[in-house]
């Protein structure tokens, strides 16, 4: 539904709901006013009665029957009198029985007369009846049909013009919204479609609320910086294009300069062609990994500075932050590549696993709409804070929540019914379960990833951290996603664990020590080694 047309129904809904409260207070309360004015008309026409029967020079059952139809036909309101009369201390009165028979009892009688339909409302009023020759008491009915009539007739005249109103409100408030949202947005998502096709040039410009306009304003200043954003990378891409092909022609003179060597060297020909191509793979990486800094650099400074504007959301901040700490991972990572003397040491420090946890699932995802599974995290309260690498441990929780993803989603793609089409990502901490633990370690990190996949079959299962090996098909994947995430948990002192069954998905279990005992071991095989060296 549309804003304008919600807007406009929130408005009838608030008119209806005060129209409804309103026209109910008001007939209770007329109708309370008609009832109070009903009950003094039955008492004025209880006393005037009452004073008409008391000015009988004598009692007579017929004179009495006379006045009280009288009286019935002079107060059309009244429907029922009733004469309720006692006689003195030891005489004998005539009374009326419920026929109209007259008979003769001792005590009091009773002379009633009745007008209108049985059923009917009414309000009573009693008076006494002190006169020469008639004692007694009086009561009389006034009936409430037209009390009820009236107050029917003024709530169906209420609710008419209830009605009215709110039509007239619905299309006010219809036109209002149009005009004050409806067109004003309707231009902003114009202008979004033409830029979202390519047309990173235009411009909105819209008359409306303050509100609006500070939107108008917000949406030109955020295309002004996706227009300069544009520029910088088509620049970027024609400089790494050049370099590419820079880097291409120098590649295609060394293989030329390897083909003629190779021709001279007939007897180990194998062998040095062997040593010449890694060479010049050794060569080609360690010249990527040099080209590839100058374009993380830009990346991470063009994230910071994207960061450091005021008007960018919280949220986005966030994931501009995780996503600048992953280029200072993967650049430290290609430093790291570049020095192969220096030995894989791990920064042990306080790591908060809930936070590396949901950044490592955000990035698998990666905006991949193929990887848009179910996924639930899962982090014990003990297993909060751990000390390790918390960089090795993102990286090792990426790898295995994107086979995971990738996993459910060619299950979904075949239509195969597996674990339920979930990705599941634990942690908690437990006590070691192998039986030469060292007597130290009370405790180990335990992160679980599982997914709903269709499973891995034995021989899968038994090669699945083989470098090279993958079950994802011809140009889906490198098969050395598993074989580095078993290095990772290695050189973190821990082990890895795959269970799977066919149609059942799999679990992967990576068991991690704390990073204080690493330290320590490898310590230890530092003085160990330094004490083996000949002096």
């Amino acid at each position: 539904m549309k804003l304008r047309s919600q807007l406009a129904l929130l408005v009838t809904f608030a008119i209806v709901a005060s129209l409804a409260v309103a026209i109910t207070f008001i007939t209770a309360l007329t109708r309370r006013a008609l009832e109070n004015e009903a009950r003094m008309a039955a008492l004025d026409a209880a006393e005037e009665i009452a004073r008409d029967l008391q000015r009988l020079p004598y009692s007579s059952d017929d004179e009495i029957e006379h006045r009280i139809e009288t009286a019935l036909r002079k107060h059309r309101r009244l429907s029922v009198i009733e004469l309720e009369l006692a006689g003195e201390a030891g005489a004998r009165l005539p009374r009326l029985d419920a026929s109209g028979r007259r008979r003769a009892e001792s005590g009091t009688r009773t002379l009633s007369a009745t007008a209108g339909e049985a059923g009917q409302r009414g309000i009573e009023a009693s008076v006494p009846l002190n006169g020469r020759t008639l004692r007694g008491r009086i009561t009389v009915t006034l009936s409430l049909e037209l009390v009820d009539r009236l107050t029917r007739t003024q709530s169906r005249l209420a609710s008419s013009v209830a009605i009215l109103a709110v039509l007239l409100a619905a299309l006010i408030a219809v036109s209002v919204a149009d005009r004050v949202v409806g067109r004003p947005l309707s231009k902003l998502v114009s202008t979004m479609e033409e830029v979202s096709r390519g047309a990173l040039d235009r411009r909105v410009s819209v008359a409306g609320p303050v509100e609006v306009q500070q939107v108008s304003e917000a949406f030109n200043r955020m295309l002004g910086r996706l227009e300069e954003a544009d520029r910088a990378v088509r620049s970027f891409n024609e400089r790494l294009a050049e370099e590419v092909r820079a880097a291409t022609a120098e590649l295609s003179e060394r293989n030329t300069t390897l083909a003629r060597v190779n021709q001279l060297l007939v007897r180990a020909r194998e062998d040095l062609a062997h040593k010449e191509r890694l060479a010049a793979l050794g060569q080609l990486a360690a010249q990527l990994a040099h080209e590839m800094g100058t374009p993380l650099g830009s990346v991470s400074g063009h994230l910071q500075l994207a960061m450091a504007t005021p008007a960018c959301p919280a949220d986005v901040r966030e994931r501009l932050d995780i996503a600048h700490r992953e280029v200072a991972r993967v650049g430290r990572i290609i430093r790291d590549y570049l020095d192969a003397t220096r030995r894989f040491t791990p920064e042990i420090r306080d790591v908060d696993i809930a936070r590396t946890v949901r950044e490592a699932v955000d990035v698998a995802r990666g905006g991949r709409p193929e990887r848009s599974a179910p996924t639930r995290v899962d982090v014990a309260p003990e297993a909060a804070r751990w000390r390790s690498d918390e960089g090795i441990v993102r990286q090792l929780l990426v790898n295995l929540v994107a086979n995971a993803l990738d996993a459910v989603a060619g299950a979904s793609r075949s239509g195969e019914k597996a674990g339920g089409g979930t990705v599941a990502v634990s942690a908690r901490v437990e006590e070691p379960k192998l039986a030469g633990r060292p007597p130290e370690r009370e405790s180990e990190l335990v992160l679980c990833v599982e997914d709903g996949g269709p499973g891995l079959a034995p021989e899968a299962l038994a090669r699945m951290f083989e470098p090279f090996y993958t079950t994802k098909g011809r140009g889906k994947g490198t098969g050395l996603g598993l074989a580095i995430c078993r290095e990772l948990v290695h050189g973190l002192g821990g082990r890895i664990e795959v269970a799977s069954e066919p149609g059942r998905g799999t679990v992967f279990t990576a068991r991690l020590p704390p990073g204080d005992e690493l330290v320590q071991r490898a310590r230890a095989a530092d003085e160990a080694r330094a004490a083996a060296r000949p002096a």
